[in-house]
């Protein structure tokens, strides 16, 4: 009973559009907008406390007395009224180390490669692999060598924390100017401030996986394990690490906090400041497989305005695998839904899986196929994913101090060098974002400087 009378924390969407500004903006400018003036007031007389507004979609998020969400729920001023939810932050997907067992773990100790490594497999100091492998996938080096690297784009990443002075977040001259800010701004909608612990796997993969500089040589052989380790060259097995799009300006948007979770309004927050500030693109890498598709719509009404608004919204369709289940808001027709496809390579330099095993395989992979993580199927509304890209699995950058990014820890029982192995819907979307302000900056030149709309891009 105590539990039923405690204030709720609810989204009140409000029936009226946010169409001007109390100080003349547009609609999404900052301000609060006069349609919710009434409803404002009405909140007060209750009891309510405010949390936040937003207008790109009208919104207002309140504790409500209990007794008042009944009465609101009425109002005609209120077209929709549903719980601020927490949403958890969905971890990269990789296979779990623990999965494999210790026995086996113990005898493959001892096989030896019988593919031996190529030279792409690995890199030496002086000339380091290019990764992600995913690049060669997608072809963004032709891209990148005629000049399309995504300069003059921002994209908006929504995510947790990440360390905006990594030296990889710095530009390298190749894609800029020298030493310039990647990452150009890093705003907190999760309530614990930029500074907090986080995990921060999520949000230095994405930002890794859209514009890593390749300013620094990592070795993997610090990373994996000392019996993988003693397989790899003599020399190492060096990789430098660069986006999809290293020309683009990276907006940092932290949502999840320390508890790896957040609100949907949070979402909200996160991505109307993306509109009002300059994104071009915006990549969710999260979602909820409900049943029925109805939790998030109030995302997706947000994502709908954000493409309404000209920018191109890419999301993770989640790592559901043989579930066939899509997550929202990757279910909506107006974002690009992004499913997970397969590059192997790091799976071999880290023997993951047993890869060097030849009870498992012959010491060779093939890129390419969908991943068996990768969601898949169709949506409720008969909809499926619009396109696959890599994430099963690349290196992306981490932190080696993982006393604030705990996500950034080496799973293989080696050195933290800031490096991570990084996968799933998490990597395939952000590379699909990069890959969107490419095509924004290749449609934007011969058409004097206008942009594609989102459904074009799309």
């Amino acid at each position: 009973q105590t539990g039923a009378q405690a204030p709720q924390r609810v989204i009140l969407v409000l029936s009226a559009l946010c169409t001007v500004q109390s100080t003349g903006a547009p609609a999404g400018a900052s301000g609060i907008c006069p349609e919710q003036a009434p409803v404002l007031a009405e909140l007060e007389a209750a009891g309510a406390t405010v949390l936040t507004t937003t207008s790109l979609v009208d919104t207002i998020t309140a504790l409500v007395p209990a007794a008042e969400v009944g009465p609101l729920s009425t109002d005609p001023a209120v077209a929709q009224l549903v719980p601020d939810d927490v949403v958890p932050n969905p971890a990269p997907a990789l296979p779990a180390l623990s999965a494999l067992s210790p026995g086996f773990a113990a005898a493959s100790r001892g096989w030896r490669s019988h593919g031996g490594f190529q030279p792409a497999e690995c890199g030496t100091r002086h000339a380091p692999e290019l990764d992600p492998q995913a690049l060669q996938v997608i072809d963004a080096p032709q891209a990148q060598a005629l000049g399309f690297d995504g300069a003059g784009v921002t994209v908006a990443l929504l995510a947790d924390g990440l360390d905006p002075t990594n030296p990889d977040f710095a530009r390298n001259r190749a894609y800029g100017s020298p030493g310039s800010p990647v990452v150009t701004q890093y705003q907190d909608f999760s309530g614990d401030g930029t500074t907090a612990p986080t995990d921060g796997a999520e949000a230095f993969g994405d930002a890794s996986s859209i514009a890593a500089q390749g300013n620094q040589e990592y070795n993997l052989a610090l990373y994996v394990s000392p019996a993988q380790a003693a397989r790899l060259p003599a020399g190492g097995c060096w990789v430098k690490i660069v986006g999809a799009a290293p020309g683009a300006n990276v907006l940092a948007l932290k949502v999840f906090a320390q508890n790896d979770d957040t609100t949907t309004s949070g979402f909200l927050q996160a991505i109307e400041y993306a509109v009002q500030n300059g994104a071009k693109v915006i990549n969710e890498s999260f979602g909820s497989p409900a049943f029925p598709d109805t939790s998030q719509d109030v995302i997706r009404d947000a994502n709908d305005a954000a493409v309404a608004a000209g920018v191109t919204v890419v999301v993770g369709s989640g790592d559901a695998g043989a579930a066939s289940t899509i997550s929202s808001p990757a279910t909506d027709p107006q974002v690009i839904s992004v499913g997970v496809s397969t590059t192997f390579r790091s799976y071999a330099q880290a023997d993951f899986g047993g890869f060097d095993n030849p009870a498992v395989g012959n010491g060779r992979w093939v890129d390419g196929n969908i991943s068996s993580a990768s969601s898949g199927g169709f949506t409720q509304s008969g909809g499926t994913v619009d396109l696959v890209a890599p994430g099963d699995a690349n290196w992306a950058l981490c932190s080696a101090d993982t006393t604030n990014y705990a996500g950034c820890a080496d799973g293989f029982g080696s050195t933290d060098n800031g490096v991570q192995q990084f996968g799933g819907a998490s990597e395939s979307s952000p590379l699909t974002a990069a890959a969107a302000a490419d095509v924004i900056q290749a449609y934007a030149r011969p058409h004097g400087g206008t942009d594609p709309t989102p459904a074009l891009v799309k």
